[in-house]
């Protein structure tokens, strides 16, 4: 129980303060001498608050890289028809972009040439800055303004400033659920929603708060239900609505525009007219009600409105708007209101737009402009189980000076079995006279990849059948496409149409073809496109071709390692070329692109900090994604001591290396022997990001040198140090380090360090490799196996309850996966209850033995061991096992199987690290 005040008095007792249970307010005691045991009672406004915010949580390890790009993209569309295919047309496109920094540049151009005539023309040029701490952009150029429902949506040549809050897709804009309660003793607090339990936490005594519970899908009831200790139950049902169409609190949206409007869009590049003015504001007053403001003018014309959004409790969203508009000697009003209400089943919308003859927008000065009159859009819908899905739709739009329109859509869908669908649809339009339209579809999916689907549809008098098979294309490298046969029957006559598209990605382009062949009784025509896209790209120090960037794109380093694949968000998108580079053509801007390698294509000798990195790019950006490959080494010896006794091992020492990396800590065993790798040293993965560090190559994790080394072992402690020789092969033997000590304190007068290199392991015999690689792997005293190093016994199954007291033999072997350093899910409650049982017991201490099956090089086996055995000592420590009790990491590789047949069911077996557990002999 925890009280944000002790309201009562103090007083001392043999120097010792206390407070008198007596002088408390509000507070309630009972002492029982039987059992020993003060029970408190107090008012809740004395116990603390506990709040437990739910929001979504993000990713601490995303990469926002701000390097220096450039993409030119290019579309090369060529048309030919006709028995002879006739040359009908010729379409170049391209755009341009380059990002600095904060800063991005976009212009695009289009060509077209036909038969009758040949043009080109400049399509939107623009300058924009993202601030991605404030989600404001700015846009000088040309762009699309928007002014609300009542205002207009057009182009401009100007200056934008607006708040975006897609600039971070991940800041949760709009309303969420709160909750707050009170618990008089310890509870379990669980949420429901719609039935189902998706939250479950434990408060103190005293109040408590659940902030920031997101939900999808509008209208939903919220059961809180608490249960005391004693078995009391307390429900509260909390309906609640989720939209994503209203602010929160406190919160601004906003867009103001001004500039020329431009005029003849893709048909003129710079026609240029009056200086206009467009803008919006959106305010959060509460969390149920949004207020806003909006705008235009220019070209003699006026326009200003006021907007609403209201959240009606938990029955759905009304939104109102109200706007009037002058121009000249015209002037007029308009008016906007919507409903919308949906849960799981049901669904419901209802939309009214009303304008006066005169009312006016920036979007229809031109005379040959409809102006609109009246616009209704309403629908219903619902879902059961059974029957599937149904809909009601009417859209109906009026105009002053235009025609009216009418449609009326009766659907419905549903899944008939595991992979087939079906849809059907019925429309009426009402448009100088009334049509009736009907069709049913049927889709069968083979897999994710592969579908046919056969529809029947009546519409204008005529009966269509449609055959259609098809594979989606990748998104990344491989090849789609779509065959398509329909036959229409007309009073009499039959038409047959016959499509197919083919697309194929390719490493560097997009290659697409589209033929179609049509006959009737008195026509064939024949229609032939064929396309090419793709992207020139400079990013770093690469200038690569690719297939068009359609977002951002990133280039991806992997040292040298050529054919190494690469995924974006678990999709093939690449393999390295024999520089070790590829180009990722399609990244989404602002959100986390997980970009991930194969790490089974990597060279063996190899260490890999990282195979899996989180990238948040900017807007139509490139960036530089470096995954360095650091080249293993490992160092073997020995740590002896010498005193007026003689020289002995430093058994089971802590040995602490500085490095430039910072302090590297290891373990010597029984025999004084040690063991250090790269995988000991932290990698600083931050420093080698960035396109500057292309060219970075990770050194050695232990340059030749002279390290100082702090060795601890007991109540003693020595300073000396350790001499790291030139080599060049993966592992080295640094020979014998003697301390020498005189004095009775134990402490050193002076340390003397021998150094003896030998030749690699990797490259010495077969004999001196077993010997150099058992003097690393030797186990503490009083736990080797009693059968011996060459028939290892079978651990024994450690169970849950710590068996007291410990035997010298108690194991707990963890597995794993063929090639991983991540033990297997099935194991990871036996090696939580054996850090239950070292947290319980902290006279235990437990060695490390990492083991591989026989697959692999012996030399990549004793690193493959050694990182096992690493893994299960970074789970101890993290999980609150003191690193001083973990007294010994070693691999034995291959060496000492459990199992020694060549079947799946031993490999797997032995596939594991041994956790020795023994009671710590006192001095």
């Amino acid at each position: 129980m925890d009280f944000t005040h002790l309201p009562g008095a103090q007083i001392e007792i043999e120097g010792s303060a206390y407070l008198s249970l007596k002088s408390m307010e509000g507070v309630a005691y009972h002492f029982d001498e039987n059992t020993l045991t003060l029970e408190l009672t107090a008012t809740p406004d004395l116990l603390a608050k506990t709040t437990l915010n739910l929001m979504p949580t993000r990713h601490t390890d995303v990469i926002y890289p701000r390097d220096r790009s450039i993409f030119l993209n290019y579309g090369i569309d060529y048309s030919a028809g006709g028995d002879d295919f006739v040359f009908e047309g010729l379409t170049l496109s391209n755009e341009l972009g380059v990002r600095y920094r904060d800063l991005l540049l976009l212009t695009d151009t289009l060509y077209s040439d036909s038969p009758d005539d040949a043009r080109f023309v400049r399509l939107n040029t623009s300058l924009t800055w993202d601030d991605r701490q404030t989600l404001r952009r700015v846009i000088g150029g040309d762009f699309f303004a928007l002014s609300g429902e009542l205002g207009s949506r057009v182009q401009m040549g100007g200056l934008s400033f607006s708040k975006l809050y897609r600039i971070d897709p991940y800041f949760i804009r709009y309303p969420l659920f709160d909750f707050s309660g009170m618990a008089s003793l310890p509870s379990d607090v669980e949420l429901y929603v719609d039935g189902v339990r998706v939250r479950s936490e434990r408060f103190a005594p005293g109040e408590f708060e659940l902030r920031n519970f997101q939900s999808i899908g509008g209208a939903q009831t919220i059961e809180v239900v608490v249960r005391d200790a004693l078995g009391r139950e307390q429900r509260i049902v909390s309906p609640f609505y989720f939209t994503d169409q209203i602010l929160r609190r406190g919160l601004h949206e906003y867009s103001y525009n001004m500039g020329l409007l431009r005029r003849d869009f893709g048909q003129e590049s710079s026609s240029y007219s009056d200086l206009a003015f467009s803008a919006f504001h959106r305010y959060g007053l509460t969390d149920s009600l949004n207020l806003g403001l909006r705008g235009e003018a220019g070209d003699g014309l006026t326009n200003l409105g006021i907007e609403s959004a209201m959240k009606t409790g938990s029955v759905g969203l009304l939104r109102l708007e109200g706007a009037g508009s002058r121009s000249g000697e015209d002037s007029g009003a308009a008016g906007f209101l919507s409903y919308e209400y949906y849960n799981r089943r049901f669904r419901g919308r209802l939309a009214l737009q009303g304008f006066s003859s005169g009312f006016r927008t920036l979007g229809d000065m031109d005379a040959t402009t409809l102006r609109r009159k009246l616009n209704i859009l309403a629908g219903i819908g619902y879902v059961t189980p059974q029957l599937g899905s149904f809909g009601l739709d009417l859209a109906r739009s009026e105009s002053h000076n235009g025609p009216e329109r009418e449609t009326l859509t009766l659907s419905w869908s549903r899944r008939l079995w595991k992979r087939t669908y079906v849809n059907a649809t019925f429309r009426q339009i009402r448009e100088n006279e009334t049509t009736h339209e009907a069709g049913v579809n049927l889709t069968w999916y083979f897999d994710r990849d592969h579908s046919v689907s056969g529809a029947l549809r009546r519409e204008r008098g005529a009966s269509i059948q449609v055959l259609e098979a098809r594979r989606n294309t990748p998104a990344g490298e491989g090849t789609g496409w779509n065959v398509r046969g329909e036959r229409t029957q007309r009073e009499g006559s039959q038409t047959y149409l016959l499509n197919s598209v083919a697309q194929h990605n390719a490493r560097h382009a997009i290659l697409r073809g589209d033929f179609s062949l049509g006959r009737s009784e008195t026509l064939t025509t024949e229609d032939l496109r064929l396309s090419l896209a793709g992207a020139l790209v400079q990013i770093g120090d690469t200038v690569a071709p690719t297939r068009p960037v359609t977002d951002s794109f990133a280039l991806v380093s992997i040292g040298d390692a050529e054919g190494v694949g690469v995924y974006v968000n678990g999709q093939t998108s690449g393999r390295t070329n024999r520089r070790g580079k590829v180009v990722i053509p399609d990244l989404s801007s602002y959100y986390e692109n997980q970009i991930s390698i194969e790490d089974k294509d990597i060279p063996l000798d190899f260490l890999m900090p990282r195979v899996r990195l989180n990238i948040s790019p900017p807007l139509r950006s490139g960036s530089c994604i470096n995954f360095p490959l650091q080249k293993y080494q490992a160092f073997t010896g020995t740590l002896n001591v010498e005193d007026t006794d003689g020289r002995a091992p430093l058994a089971y020492a802590e040995l602490s290396l500085e490095t430039q990396a910072g302090p590297v800590t290891f373990w010597t065993g029984s025999d004084g022997e040690f063991y250090l790798d790269s995988q000991q040293v932290e990698f600083d993965l931050e420093a080698h990001q960035g396109c500057e560090a292309l060219g970075k190559v990770p050194g050695a994790f232990l340059p030749a040198g002279v390290y100082p080394l702090t060795v601890k072992q007991g109540g003693r402690k020595f300073q000396t140090e350790m001499t790291i020789p030139p080599v060049s092969d993966q592992f080295a033997e640094l020979g014998e380090i003697v301390l020498q000590v005189f004095s009775a304190s134990g402490s050193a007068k002076r340390t003397v360090t021998i150094t003896t290199p030998s030749p690699s392991v990797a490259s010495a015999p077969a004999d001196q490799r077993d010997t150099a690689s058992s003097a690393r792997s030797q186990p503490p005293a009083k736990v080797g196996n009693a059968t011996g190093p060459d028939e290892p016994a079978e651990p024994k199954v450690y169970e849950d309850s710590v068996r007291e007291p410990f035997e010298e033999q108690s194991q707990a072997a963890i597995h794993f996966p063929f090639d991983r350093a991540t033990p297997v899910a099935a194991d990871m409650s036996l090696l939580a209850a054996v850090t239950d049982s070292l947290l319980a017991h902290p006279e235990v201490a437990v060695a490390i033995e990492g083991h591989t099956c026989r697959l692999g090089s012996e030399s990549y086996n004793n690193r493959l061991g050694q990182r096992r055995a690493e893994t299960l000592r970074k789970y101890l420590v993290e999980t609150g096992v003191a690193p001083r009790r973990i007294l010994q990491l070693s691999s034995h590789g291959e060496h000492r199987p459990l199992c020694p047949e060549t079947s799946e069911d031993c490999l797997r077996r032995n596939r594991r690290a041994v956790l020795l557990l023994f009671k710590v002999q006192e001095n």
